[in-house]
């Protein structure tokens, strides 16, 4: 492994950076042919990669690809909020021919937090310096000829917007304020996350001119609205860039099925890599759990959301909430999406 060249790493799309350090370096960590395939996530949840960490200097690699003229593929970002299956839709991008899917790769996680700290004057980075890495990045992640789907986290609702004329616009998951509460209310995960709601809970009181929210005075249900609140309003600014698409993704599954939900996809990224012949299409990826590959039927969702639509703390917190909207000026475009 010490043999290994700048040139290996750089030519090699398996090399899939992971951390930006301290000392001005990306590290990379080598994949296996079917990591991408078998990860849910590229965290510490990552299958058949490589324990062998590489740096190379982040000058070094600047310099390497302005020697060397590589082809750049094209990049197709998802965004989404929370809990509302962009797992699944990932997965479902995998289906396609000539696409390379990576499922939340932590360094734009980090890239995200190097951005708000650099803004603060924390950072370890200057904000031109970032900017720099954010496009080097996706550089590297667009190594190789295939397209790449880039599913990012929610917490990654505010990078900024580096697309190139050549990249696929924005694809935006997300579903109502109705849905998401009637949803979180059943759902572990969205009440473990209405716990740490905290940095979500400044970020709209920056937005606020006439209310002070605190920790201590929401309900569980508030703080699960919380959520939507912070996510979405970042979704519907970045849908207005040029071409974005959005996708309510609990309407059109109860409205239109599995099927439409793969069609839209296939339209996406049809511009990059052609039509897709979706009667050859996998589609055992329906039933299975995008993240537990258990069985997995999308009516146990929308049965468990239909029975929670008429429960009072979804009507009460809806009311908390369009009287929050309705108040502040900076939240108002949200009353659209309720």
């Amino acid at each position: 492994m010490s043999k290994v060249s700048v040139q290996d790493v750089l030519n090699d799309p398996l090399w899939m950076p992971v951390e930006i350090t301290a000392d001005v370096c990306i590290s990379f960590r080598k994949l296996g042919e079917e990591s991408l395939k078998e990860s849910s996530f590229l965290d510490s949840r990552i299958k058949g990669a490589g324990d062998t960490i590489l740096k190379l200097k982040i000058k070094e690699i600047l310099s390497f690809f302005e020697k060397h003229q590589m082809p750049r593929s094209t990049i197709g970002n998802i965004f989404h909020i929370s809990h509302v299956g962009s797992t699944y839709i990932a997965k479902l991008c995998d289906g396609f021919d000539g696409t390379r899917v990576y499922r939340e790769p932590t360094i734009y996680r980090q890239l995200q937090n190097h951005y708000i700290e650099s803004k603060k004057g924390n950072g370890t980075f200057s904000l031109q310096d970032v900017r720099t890495i954010h496009e080097l990045l996706n550089r590297l992640f667009a190594r190789g000829s295939a397209v790449t789907i880039i599913k990012q986290t929610s917490r990654n609702l505010l990078l900024p917007n580096l697309r190139s004329e050549n990249d696929l616009p924005d694809l935006l998951i997300y579903t109502s304020l109705t849905n998401f509460l009637a949803h979180g209310i059943s759902s572990g995960g969205a009440q473990s996350d209405a716990m740490t709601v905290g940095s979500r809970i400044e970020f709209l009181n920056n937005l606020l001119s006439d209310r002070t929210l605190t920790f201590d005075r929401l309900n569980l249900y508030q703080r699960i609205a919380l959520i939507w609140l912070n996510e979405m309003s970042k979704v519907v600014s970045r849908a207005h860039y040029s071409g974005t698409i959005l996708l309510t993704f609990d309407e059109v599954q109860v409205d239109q099925g599995n099927e439409a939900i793969l069609e839209v996809l296939a339209n996406w990224v049809e511009p990059a890599i052609g039509k897709q012949n979706l009667e050859e299409y996998d589609k055992t990826v329906f039933q299975k759990d995008a993240k537990s590959q258990k069985d997995f039927d999308y009516n146990v969702r929308a049965t468990k959301i239909a029975v929670n639509l008429d429960k009072n703390a979804v009507s009460e917190t809806l009311k908390w909430s369009e009287n929050l909207i309705n108040k502040n000026v900076m939240l108002a475009p949200l009353i659209d999406y309720i």
